[in-house]
């Protein structure tokens, strides 16, 4: 990695600079919040800059999501000189001091992220060889940038999961157990959210009850307020609550706003100068690059109210601070409170994900011999669903967000390493064993000895997902699994995915379905598996590689240099955990959509579930938009001829076609015509293979059952391929579009019946007609 004409002498030079740079402005920034009294300052940044950007629409809202990174930027500055600094001699509050303090901050961000470039370009060769330069001006520019950029709401869910384990201790610490403390978090989280919106609602509440009195009692406004004074005090302490919070930071003051415990909010929070690293002596010194009070402990303490800076800071800090100062308070604990984080992180994947994996073969702690090495070795978590395979591995990885990548890269880059290369290895280690005969037992242990629980075979699956799990949040670092040598796509094909145990709360809320949650990972998956040197070229050159390999049917990507986003059809925002785009609980993350009869089959076949549904339903949930919505039409117009016939089928697709069959409940299908119509339209679309869905539809039009047939396509030059050849002209001629004409009412009606007692009911169940429908 170098820059063009940029000799290292100069490079040195101009990192040397940079850095001072830094340094100079941090100081600035310093001495700037200093001179302002806090609580003004908080309320002034709230009320004038966030709450704006919440309230943005169109094109004014992506325009302030760059302005919202420039506010949490500051807001993460402010909580770091009070907690760094005691309270000196505030002067007076004025506005232009904090335009000063944003146009510092600007020059400090863009000077930083200079020397996140010079810095990188002179690593290469370091301790990921010639990727080194790549990997940290990724890690250096995530350090600064990255930071709440997630979607908010779901903290309660979270901080109730995480803590759940620990909720006997933490009653017995601080008096309230895992849900208070989650029920709390998420009311801190709201308060920052929400706290001025409610603000201006109870604004304009007592400024009408003000002027019904003065229209209905002839009063003067002096004479109402003396009137509430006298007769209604309760009205002036609203309205001084409300000043609070609209102009003196009250919507960040968890001590009034939760209900949260002071020990826990003091444990969660700085004294005014208690942070002793950040300015402290040496290089970097008040740069970003130093470890920002805030990746420590969320909260500051002022005038001894406990007040959080920015919503952003509760979800990681608050979860580190918390439980590390439970540990401080209770020492005793520290080896359960290791053994019951283990079994969280292990059992995550499956707790979180429960609707989702229902019906799923699931193994936890698989064991197996190590096929290198001959002694036994344990994966976490296995999960069999149809035709897919995940494999979960769960590890911490604190080092990687609290150890500053610019002072300590070799700590921050090897926890980064390490937390992905070793989930990595233990999944490629046990797919090799899966790899290394046609079928291999698995594993349980039981008082020392391993017991036989059930036989895999790697050939029946056809989407393989091998997962790293975290209990902190990952996402900035989630992309650099393709930049590590040792951490490539495993036997070549299965590329690793990283989450953590957050993004799984937002997967749960807005990809409610196994087919839904399996195709998001299989599209994701797909993204993982980008080369490196696609990764970081030009965006034309990603499209072409997109579009080249069939993903542009599947998703748009849009990639910075910073991290990954993955978003559906060409929507601007990620739905990747980021997920999160710094937006609050009402702003969900782009899903795909599908017009409802298209979800009504897709549904029939989830609810199905016969052997195959998993790859028939992710083929039409790769439709781009404008196929889904003609696939829904000829669903419907197909369906909707039910009622004048008994079985109606359609094709659309060639890469392989999508053959469907519906058939009139009551009647058995016609097996042998509709594989034969399948072969034909697979043999006119020109490919070897065909997806095709049998679907039963009743009276009045539900999808009762929806099957995945097999149909193999004959070669040609074969006698059954020339049988074919009639179809296929037909069909040809037709275009393909709807096929259902070619089937003469009197000849489908001839051929159609009623199945007999005994024979297989029409439904595919495998029973007897009069042990099924019939009864």
């Amino acid at each position: 990695m170098a820059i063009s004409g940029m000799s290292e002498e100069e490079r040195h030079r101009s990192e040397e600079g940079s850095r001072v740079d830094m340094e100079r402005l941090s100081g600035e920034l310093k001495d700037l919040v200093l001179s302002l009294p806090p609580r003004e300052l908080l309320g002034y940044i709230w009320s004038t800059t966030k709450v704006a950007g919440m309230l943005a629409e169109g094109d004014a809202r992506a325009h302030h999501r760059a302005e919202l990174n420039t506010v949490q930027f500051v807001l993460e500055y402010v909580h770091a000189v009070l907690a760094s600094f005691r309270p000196g001699d505030e002067g007076a509050f004025k506005e232009e001091t904090v335009a000063k303090i944003f146009k510092v901050a600007e020059e400090l961000r863009t000077t930083t992220m200079l020397f996140c470039l010079f810095r990188a370009v002179g690593a290469d060769g370091g301790m990921f060889g010639d990727r080194t330069g790549l990997i940290l001006q990724s890690v250096l520019s995530n350090w600064v940038l990255v930071r709440g950029n997630r979607f908010g709401g779901l903290e309660g869910e979270f901080y109730g999961f995480v803590l759940g384990p620990h909720d006997q201790i933490l009653r017995e610490t601080y008096g309230i157990g895992a849900a208070e403390i989650a029920a709390g978090i998420q009311a801190a989280v709201n308060s920052l959210a929400g706290g001025h919106a409610d603000a201006v609602d109870r604004m304009a509440a007592l400024m009408e009850d003000a002027a019904k009195a003065e229209a209905e009692q002839g009063l003067t406004q002096k004479q109402v307020f003396e009137q509430w004074q006298r007769d209604q005090p309760e009205k002036l302490e609203a309205a001084k609550d409300v000043y609070m919070d609209l102009f003196r930071g009250g919507n960040c003051n968890l001590s009034r706003h939760t209900d949260l415990p002071a020990a826990l909010l003091e444990d969660l929070a700085f004294e005014r100068g208690a942070h002793r690293d950040l300015f402290a002596p040496g290089p970097l010194s008040g740069t970003p690059f130093r470890t920002l009070p805030a990746r420590m402990k969320p909260l500051i303490k002022l005038d001894g109210e406990v007040f959080a800076a920015d919503q952003a800071f509760v979800r990681d800090s608050a979860y580190r601070a918390l439980l590390w100062n439970l540990l401080q308070r209770r020492p005793e604990y520290k080896k359960v409170f290791e053994t019951r984080q283990k079994d969280m992180g292990e059992t995550a994947f499956q707790s979180v994900l429960a609707k989702q994996l229902d019906g799923a073969a699931v193994h936890r702690e698989v064991w197996y011999p190590y096929p290198d090495k001959g002694h036994w070795v344990e994966n976490d978590l296995l999960v069999r669903i149809d035709d897919a395979l995940l494999l979960v591995e769960a590890k911490a990885g604190a080092a990687a967000t609290v150890a500053s990548p610019a002072t300590d890269f070799d700590r921050h880059g090897r926890s980064i390493h390490d937390l992905i290369v070793k989930a990595h290895d233990q999944c490629r280690r046990f797919l090799q064993y899966l790899a290394s005969a046609d079928e291999v037992p698995i594993y349980r242990r039981e008082a020392g000895r391993y017991t036989e629980v059930e036989r895999i075979r790697l050939a029946d699956f056809r989407l393989v997902l091998p997962i790293g799990l975290t209990v902190e949040s990952f996402s900035p670092y989630a992309s650099l699994a393709k930049l590590f040598p040792d951490a490539g796509p495993i036997l070549g094909h299965h590329p690793f995915l990283s989450l953590s145990i957050d993004d799984l709360f937002v997967l749960r809320r807005f990809l409610p379905t196994t087919g839904e949650l399996l195709h998001y990972l299989e599209v994701r998956q797909a993204v993982a598996g980008i080369p490196q040197a696609i990764l970081f070229d030009e965006m034309d050159h990603l499209g072409a590689y997109l579009t080249k390999n069939r993903f542009d049917w599947m998703l748009r990507a849009q990639l910075n240099e910073n991290t990954e986003l993955i978003c559906w059809d060409g929507q601007s925002e990620p739905i990747d955990s980021y997920f999160a785009d710094g937006e609050f609980a009402d702003k969900a993350p782009p899903v795909q959509e599908y017009p409802e009869e298209a979800k009504r089959l897709l549904d029939a076949l989830e609810a199905t579930k016969e052997k195959g549904w998993l790859s028939v339903a992710g083929h039409i949930r790769n439709f781009g938009q404008e196929s889904r919505n003609s696939f829904s039409d000829m669903l419907a117009q197909v369906r909707t001829s039910l009622s004048q016939h008994v079985s109606r089928y359609f094709q659309i697709g060639d890469d392989p076609p999508l053959f469907v069959w519906l058939q009139r409940t009551g009647y058995l299908p016609d097996m042998k015509m509709l594989q034969a119509k399948a072969q034909a339209g697979a043999i006119m679309a020109g490919q070897s293979r065909t997806f095709t869905v049998l679907a039963y539809v009743t009276p009045n039009g539900t999808y009762s059952r929806a099957v995945l047939v097999p149909v193999d396509i004959p070669e040609k030059g074969t006698r059954e391929y020339g049988e074919l050849q009639g179809d296929v002209v037909r069909m040809d001629a037709r275009k393909y579009a709807i096929l259902s004409e070619a089937i003469e009412m009197e000849r489908e009606l001839a051929a159609a019946r009623m199945p007999g007692a005994n024979d297989p009911c029409w439904c595919g169940s495998g029973k007897k007609y009069k042990n099924c429908h019939r009864a």
